[in-house]
Formats: C-alpha cells, structure tokens, sequence
C-alpha cells in the first residue's frame, strides 16, 4: 500500500495510507457541506440565500466555508493579523444590528486558535455592540466621512499588514459609494467607510 507523510501545524501525521488520507478528506468536505446548509437557513424565507449559495457553489465546486477555510490557511502564516470586517447600521433607531458580531466572534475564536490575530473594523454606531460580543480582540472604528476613512483605513494596512480581510453582516457600497438596506433605504451616513 501507498503511503504519504502529511504535517499540520499542530499535529504530524506519518505513513498514513492514501485512502486514510482520502477518508478524512471526504469527513471534512462532509462536515463543511452540514455547515453550510446551517449558514445558509433561510429561516425568514426571504427566497435569495439558497439562490446566492448554489450560484457561489457552482464556480467553487465544494462547500463555502471549506473553500474559505482553505484560503485563509493558504494566504496567512503564523501570528499574522486577521482584519474582521462587521456591524450593520438598522435604522430607524441607529443601532448596530446583532448577528453579525456573535458570528464574528466565534470566526476570531478559531482564527486564534489558528494561531492568528483577529482585529474587527467596524463604525462609531456598531462599535459597542461589536467589542461586547468579544471584548479581548481590538475594535477600530472607521469614521462615515470618507476622505477620513480612507486615510484610517491605509494608515491601519500599513501598521497591521492584515494577510487577510473577511467581512461578515456588513453593508457595501454600490457604484454610486452609497450603502442601502435590504428594502433600499440609504443608509450611507450611518455607515463607516470600510470598503
């Protein structure tokens, strides 16, 4: 039988067999496949996530957040700085929204144990709700003005040299730089520049 060598960061696995390696490999496409069907619920039946999720699917050919997962091994090393992007303004109380920033806490929790650096960006109206879902990672603050933002927001790549920016629950701006919600009201001057 056909033997390889494979080492993670954690743990060395030697002479285990190709189909060993095969069977684990299927076993997390599984587990990543169950976990994207959990992400994906649309439970307030708004008929747009399953559409988006079969439409990514096709060009990637395996499930999302494997494929995520893979990217940001391939493109970070050790202690590098991880840039979480979250925080939705809801108007008409201005208030940042709330399953973002749980999810975001729980990608910083498996970031470091991955052995990287989280940091969330976020706006002055999400900020409080952000640091509160996990208050031992850093929270930067982008201002709404975008002149400003943009000088923040290259003074903070320079310092930080994130290896990776992963947004989660945060609005983007359209062709005109304006942020809508999902029934299209503007929202842009809730909104911290972050793209």
């Amino acid at each position: 039988m056909e033997h390889i060598d494979c080492v993670s960061q954690n743990v060395t696995y030697t002479s285990l067999s190709l189909l060993q390696v095969k069977n684990l490999s299927q076993d997390i496409e599984k587990k990543a496949y169950l976990i994207d069907q959990v992400v994906t619920l649309d439970s307030p039946v708004r008929k747009v996530v399953r559409k988006l999720y079969e439409e990514a699917t096709t060009t990637i050919n395996k499930p999302l957040c494997l494929a995520s997962a893979e990217r940001i091994i391939s493109t970070s090393g050790r202690r590098d700085t991880v840039f979480i992007i979250t925080g939705f303004p809801v108007p008409p109380n201005n208030v940042g929204e709330t399953d973002g920033p749980p999810g975001a806490s729980v990608l910083a929790d498996a970031l470091e144990s991955a052995e990287l650096k989280p940091i969330f960006v976020t706006d002055e109206l999400c900020a409080e709700i952000v640091k509160a879902s996990r208050p031992k990672t850093p929270v930067v603050k982008l201002p709404v003005n975008l002149k400003t933002a943009r000088n923040v927001a290259e003074d903070l790549l320079f310092k930080h040299n994130p290896s990776i920016l992963i947004s989660i629950e945060r609005p983007g701006w359209n062709r005109k730089k304006e942020y809508h919600t999902m029934r299209g009201l503007n929202i842009s001057s809730l909104v911290g520049k972050t793209d």
